[in-house]
Order: structure tokens, then C-alpha cells, then sequence
């Protein structure tokens, strides 16, 4: 028996600590009796549970590991200082408008109380001849007028060009912040009006010079228009000399107007190598260009001086040789005035014979 009770397991020995006295008392003379007791299956049994239930709590405890790993859930506390700064960016934004406009404001008012807001000085460039005083009293800019006022003026332009004929285009524009700047473009020179005056310049829009000037300021580049009293034959006569060569240009002394009654638009060009060209305006300008090849022609024949005649095609004759068929043509008629006053002679005389018979 003593044996018996010996050969207890070391774990039975840690499971008489987990017994209470009773249990002790009682499992001691069950053993003395050779029995072993019930409740002691019970123990084991709940053992067995709490060792399932032990591996439970920790199989359930390992995903709480898991979650632990999982971002945690922002509190409304941790969002506050978030939103303070959205609400302070959008309140900068709707305040933006409001002080831009107001800004805006005072600086425009700034601007209309300062000098800087008043016409300062009128720069006038790209006038040859016009003097530039007369350029700006043309228009109706003020020192000291409102600038946007002078710098949005449409008129300018077209009041300068009435005033002065000979200005061809202007440009208006803004320097050193206040003040406007003028560029004319002038109409070339082109040709001289022979008036009973004197001399007008013509322009190369066919338009005239107000002054006239005297036969000792004439530059002699250019022509002198005789005969054309007509400032619709003029312009025209301009637009097609404006497309001669420069070349043939300078060769011309003087363009006279010489219409008949089947040509309107005849013109005699007198030049300065003491040959005469004799055409129409509507188309000389696309004749004249063989004028020097006629002339080394003209050369060679020793019809120098002589006439080229663009009329009809283009031929050249002498000088001389005009000069006798203009003598023959007055001769003839000449003769036929004198056989017209012999007849109308006769005439009154038959009609007086007949009164007196």
C-alpha cells in the first residue's frame, strides 16, 4: 500500500495543490480503500476544458494581433487642426475677389489724381518736309488734357490728313507713359502744275500743293504737267506715271495735254534728249519701256531729234519730217480757207446780180 502511495506521478503532486482540504482527506482514504475517486474525472475533465479553452483564447487572441496592425481610426479631436486650415483657405479665397477689386480701386484713383493721368508731350516722327507744329495743331491734342481721352481719339488721323494734303498715313502710339507719339508717312513729290501763278507741286496721289513757288525753285527731276485743268484727267495721268520706270522718268522734261476729238486722253511727252512721245494715259506706261531701244533705232537712221508715236503700236519718225507734214497740213489748209472765202465770194456776188438784174 505504502508502495502504492509512492508511486504517485509528479503531476498528481501538482494536482494535490490544486485540491482542496476535503479533497485531499477524501482521495487519501479512497486510496486506503483501493478506490479512486469520481470527482477526480471531473477535474480532469475540466482540466481538459480549460486546456481547450487555454488554445481557444489564444487562437482567438491572434487576430487581435492582426487588427493592431491596421490603421486606427481617426478621432473628430485629430481633425480639427485639418479643417481650421481648410476653412482659413477658403475664406482667403472668397476675400480674394473683394480685396482685388478694392486694390484695383485705389490704384485707379491714384492714377486719375496724378499727373501721370494728363497729356504730358506730342512727339511727331517721319516728317520730311510738314513741320512737325504743323502736324500737331492739325489735331485737336492739348498739353494737360486727359491722356486716354488724346490716346483713344479715332479722329486724329483723318484730321491730319485734311489739314495736310501731303500727308499720307499716321500712326498714333504711346511713349514714356504720357505722352502720344505721332509717325506720318509723307506722299512723294512727283511732278509740277504750270498755273498762271506759278508752279504747284503734285503729289503722288495726283493731289496739289496749297503753295506755289517760281520757276527758280523747280526741281528739275521732275515734270511739268501743262494742260490739265481737269483733276480727274490729272489723277489719272499720275496713276499711270507713278508706274513708269524711275529710269524713264528722269528723261521727261514736260507732259502736255493734248486731247483730240477721237482720243480724249492724248498726251505729248517733251524730253530732255529733245525727242517728242506721243500716246494715250491709259497705256503709255506699258509702251514707254521700249523708248530707249526706239531711240538707238532713231540713232542709226539719223532721225535725231524725231517723234515717237505710241498711239497705234509704236513707229518714229524725224523731227524734220513732222515739221514738213505740219507745214504741208497748214498749207493745205491754208489753200482750202482761201477757196472757201473765193466761193463764198462768188456767191454773194451772184445773189447781188440776181437782186440787179
Amino acid at each position: 500500500m505504502d508502495k502504492e502511495v509512492e508511486s504517485n506521478k509528479p503531476g498528481e503532486e501538482s494536482n494535490d495543490k490544486m485540491l482542496t482540504p476535503w479533497q485531499k482527506a477524501n482521495m487519501t482514504y479512497l486510496k486506503e480503500k483501493g478506490k479512486k475517486p469520481t470527482w477526480l474525472k471531473k477535474t480532469e475533465t475540466e482540466a481538459a476544458d480549460e486546456a481547450v479553452e487555454q488554445t481557444q483564447g489564444e487562437v482567438t487572441q491572434a487576430p487581435t494581433n492582426t487588427w493592431k496592425n491596421l490603421p486606427k481610426k481617426i478621432s473628430f479631436a485629430d481633425k480639427l487642426p485639418k479643417l481650421k486650415t481648410y476653412r482659413q483657405k477658403q475664406l482667403r479665397k472668397k476675400l480674394f475677389p473683394v480685396f482685388l477689386v478694392f486694390g484695383l480701386g485705389v490704384i485707379i484713383s491714384l492714377y486719375y489724381i496724378s499727373p501721370l493721368s494728363r497729356l504730358d508731350t506730342v512727339v511727331v516722327a517721319g516728317n520730311a518736309t510738314v513741320p512737325k507744329e504743323a502736324i500737331v495743331q492739325a489735331t485737336s491734342l492739348k498739353k494737360n488734357m486727359d491722356f486716354w481721352q488724346a490716346r483713344l481719339d479715332q479722329d486724329i488721323p483723318t484730321e491730319i490728313k485734311q489739314e495736310l494734303p501731303r500727308i499720307k498715313s499716321v500712326k498714333v502710339s504711346t511713349t514714356h507713359l504720357n505722352s502720344v507719339k505721332l509717325t506720318v508717312e509723307e506722299y512723294d513729290e512727283v511732278a509740277y502744275v504750270k498755273t498762271k501763278q506759278g508752279y504747284q507741286l503734285v503729289l503722288e496721289d495726283g493731289t496739289l500743293e496749297r503753295s506755289v513757288i517760281n520757276d527758280q525753285k523747280l526741281n528739275q527731276t521732275y515734270p511739268i504737267l501743262i494742260g490739265f485743268k481737269s483733276n480727274k484727267m490729272r489723277v489719272k495721268l499720275i496713276q499711270m506715271y507713278n508706274q513708269i520706270s524711275p529710269s524713264i522718268q528722269k528723261k521727261i522734261k514736260e507732259i502736255h495735254y493734248t486731247p483730240t476729238k477721237k482720243n480724249q486722253e492724248k498726251i505729248t511727252l517733251y524730253m530732255k534728249d529733245d525727242n517728242q512721245v506721243i500716246g494715250s494715259i491709259f497705256d503709255l506706261n506699258d509702251k514707254i519701256g521700249y523708248y530707249p531701244e526706239v531711240v538707238r533705232e532713231m540713232e542709226k537712221n539719223g532721225d535725231i531729234p524725231g517723234v515717237v508715236d505710241m498711239i497705234v503700236g509704236i513707229y518714229s519718225y524725224s523731227l524734220e519730217t513732222k515739221e514738213k507734214e505740219e507745214l504741208e497740213k497748214k498749207e493745205a489748209n491754208k489753200e482750202k480757207e482761201d477757196n472757201e472765202a473765193v466761193q463764198s465770194t462768188l456767191e454773194d456776188t451772184n445773189e447781188l446780180n440776181d437782186l440787179n438784174p
